[in-house]
């Protein structure tokens, strides 16, 4: 396949190291040739953990983003979450499921949406939105979803944030800052996490 081609492509051309980095957190088998050059995962991990991977806390994110809204005082709060086969989506609302249980007082509701995009966002935040008692704030595990919930809140006449608090999770799109008004954004490092990736493959050279 394109990716085996690829990889022989550099390993004929001798290079020196490898970093593999995946847009969302997923489980990546290494294939063969990675086994004779060091080879490094950003944003994704290897299942028999045969390779060192750098990954954002995401379980720690979504703890972040029930926190903020608990500390602020919501004890409703809906969830617009990504699907459930993703592992970004699974650690995040493990996280925001945890921080909300030990709080004791928050009453959660989380909307699965059949997919990541904006109308899968409006879909579910529109389901939330429209329950009695109404949550009075939103948490969106992806930015995509988080622009489908501000639509869908303007639709039903819910005013951010007057009526509703909304926090997204980041997924480097940039998407929920550019939004009027700015939502809250609990940021994933990605350049922190390339920095280190650099600085970890210079150090195995320099170690050699």
């Amino acid at each position: 396949d394109h990716q085996n081609r690829a990889l022989a492509t550099l390993h004929d051309r001798q290079v020196d190291a490898l970093l593999v980095m995946a847009p969302d957190l997923i489980s990546y088998s290494p294939v063969e040739v990675m086994s004779t050059i060091p080879t490094l995962l950003v944003n994704c991990v290897d299942p028999n953990a045969g390779l060192t991977s750098i990954v954002a806390d995401e379980y720690g994110a979504g703890c972040a983003a029930a926190r903020v809204l608990i500390q602020s005082g919501h004890t409703s709060i809906g969830v617009v979450s990504g699907p459930s086969d993703a592992m970004q989506s699974r650690l995040r609302v493990g996280g925001i499921e945890q921080t909300a249980e030990a709080a004791q007082t928050v009453e959660l509701s989380i909307q699965t949406a059949a997919n990541r995009d904006v109308n899968a966002g409006f879909a579910a935040a529109r389901t939330l939105l429209l329950a009695q008692p109404r949550p009075t704030a939103l948490i969106c595990t992806h930015e995509r979803l988080a622009v489908g919930a501000v639509l869908a809140a303007t639709n039903l006449g819910v005013r951010i944030p007057a009526d509703l608090s909304l926090v997204s999770l980041d997924d480097g799109e940039h998407l929920a800052a550019q939004l009027v008004p700015r939502l809250a954004t609990i940021e994933r490092p990605d350049r922190a996490m390339a920095e280190q990736a650099v600085t970890m493959t210079l150090e195995r050279f320099e170690d050699e």
